[in-house]
């Protein structure tokens, strides 16, 4: 169980917070009607917001709010798309799977599109598998930098942000097999670095946070009951771009290279890191692991039936 050392901005300040920069202050009941939070929740945090010197006596951020505002907002994003995705075969032996078209518009396009909403350019794309197309693609869009993972089909994803480890100080980290439909889950600015995460009620095997005052305690990598699912949107700060970075090689370069790169935060050096969660809805957001999952937002795809024999495959041949 992790033990906290320093105070931090909680959750529900950090979301008061966010909200004043988005709207005028008016009144604490508005205030929590756009916020999300009870109206007890808003007049405690603000009140903590004045305290900490975020927040002037009349409800307006301070300089020294702006200026963590702006100096944790990610100025990059980072996009693994090196894998093979063996749970998507035969449609991906032809088409890399950042690039399989989904409703006419390619994966990972959408991505990027969501990322340009929240003001994010700079973008870099790790490639292994298939990665001619992604050349080809790439000609049209400014402000996207490719990178290859050589390692790509014999090491998990811990290869790919390996290979694009000089690119972690502000950045956002995300896979290239997502859709996503709310951009402002991407929302650039933040506390603490950390992981989007959907509360889970009922059981899970997915990955599931322990949080506590807006910090993650621990995380389960096999799942569990009541806690906070991980998903696979990440924001880094410079300092812990640069803990992440020293982190990443020091695994790989000693042969730790089955592990998800997550781990390195997550398991491996987790004492090191003060890490929260954003919160968001499992609606916002979906993760394509395997044809049927495609399938099923695309109908296309169901000419090519399933691909449930392949279920379960272990990760250095997804799509990281």
């Amino acid at each position: 169980m992790r033990k906290d050392k320093e105070v931090f901005m909680n959750k529900q300040e950090s979301d008061i917070l966010r909200t004043l920069f988005m709207e005028p202050f008016i009144n604490q009941r508005i205030l929590s009607e756009t916020s999300g939070h009870s109206l007890g929740v808003v007049n405690r945090s603000i009140k903590a917001l004045i305290n900490a010197g975020y927040l002037s006596e009349d409800i307006r951020p301070t300089e020294k709010a702006k200026y963590e505002y702006s100096a944790k907002a990610p100025k990059n994003a980072i996009i693994l798309a090196a894998g093979y995705g063996m749970r998507m075969v035969p449609i991906n032996l032809s088409t890399p799977k950042g690039l399989l078209e989904v409703n006419g518009e390619p994966l990972i396009e959408r991505t990027i599109k969501e990322l340009h909403e929240v003001g994010v350019a700079d973008i870099t794309i790790v490639v292994g598998h298939l990665k001619e197309p992604f050349y080809q693609w790439a000609k049209e869009w400014k402000g996207v930098e490719l990178i290859e993972n050589p390692f790509y089909d014999v090491c998990n994803n811990i290869g790919s942000l390996y290979t694009a480890r000089e690119h972690l100080e502000d950045c956002i980290i995300l896979d290239g097999d997502q859709i996503i439909y709310n951009s402002s889950i991407l929302d650039p600015h933040f506390t603490l670095s950390g992981y989007n995460a959907v509360w889970c009620e009922g059981e899970t095997n997915e990955w599931l946070m322990t949080v506590e005052n807006g910090i993650v305690q621990s995380c389960s990598r096999t799942g569990g009951v009541h806690g906070w699912q991980l998903y696979s949107v990440s924001r880094w700060s410079t300092e812990d771009g640069r803990k992440l970075k020293k982190h990443l090689e020091y695994e790989f370069d000693r042969g730790n290279r089955d592990i998800y790169w997550d781990d390195v935060a997550m398991s491996c050096h987790f004492e090191d890191y003060t890490l929260g969660i954003r919160e968001m809805r499992s609606e916002d957001i979906i993760e394509i692991d395997s044809l049927d999952e495609l399938a099923a937002i695309d109908h296309s795809y169901e000419a090519y039936g399933t691909n449930t024999e392949n279920k379960g495959a272990k990760d250095n041949v997804t799509l990281h």
